[in-house]
């Protein structure tokens, strides 16, 4: 079954957190990273977009001096990510459809950030998220409950997508040891 797991790059901690940069993967819990299960879906299965912070702002989203500073800390390449954002507008739009026209079971890491502030960020436009409420998932609890299943960490920490992807093989490698079903 098709799921996707997000990650979500932001200058906040909230729930109305000013979303920076938005990362996430189409995958299947048994298959391989990128590929859907269906031989004839041709779909590009990556998603990134880095978000113009001054666009999320104007939105009512928040940022918070702790985690500005925490950014300052982090590497050139990942902080060089963040560049040349688009209208957070145009993101949303363009995460849209790239998820395509049905909900899907949407991960993010812990059960109160990437859907929520994502969630947010989409009604603040107006619009509705591309999943239900039903399908969202949360991968930091399905962390805990095998702690000793390691977690590879991307070569580039914190970017959304290369965070989206290491989080989605972890995920995978849970599904299977806890025997989760196809």
């Amino acid at each position: 079954m098709l799921n996707v797991m997000l990650d979500l790059e932001t200058m906040g901690t909230g729930s109305t957190a000013a979303v920076v940069a938005i990362g996430a993967v189409k995958f299947d819990p048994y298959g391989k990273i990128g590929e859907t299960g269906d031989p004839d879906d041709r779909e590009y299965t990556d998603f990134y977009m880095p978000v113009d912070l001054q666009s999320a702002i104007d939105l009512g989203s928040k940022v918070d001096g702790a985690t500005v500073m925490w950014w300052l800390g982090q590497s050139d390449e990942a902080r060089g990510r963040l560049k040349e954002g688009e209208n957070i507008h145009r993101v949303l739009n363009e995460f849209t459809i790239w998820f395509g026209g049905k909900s899907l079971p949407t991960w993010g890491n812990g059960s109160a950030f990437d859907c929520v502030v994502l969630r947010n960020a989409y009604l603040a436009t107006g619009v509705y998220p591309p999943w239900g409420f039903r399908d969202e998932r949360c991968y930091r609890t399905l962390r805990v409950v095998l702690p000793e299943e390691t977690y590879v960490p991307p070569v580039l920490a914190h970017d959304a997508l290369e965070d989206a992807k290491a989080q989605a093989t972890h995920l995978q490698k849970l599904f299977s040891k806890l025997n989760l079903g196809s």
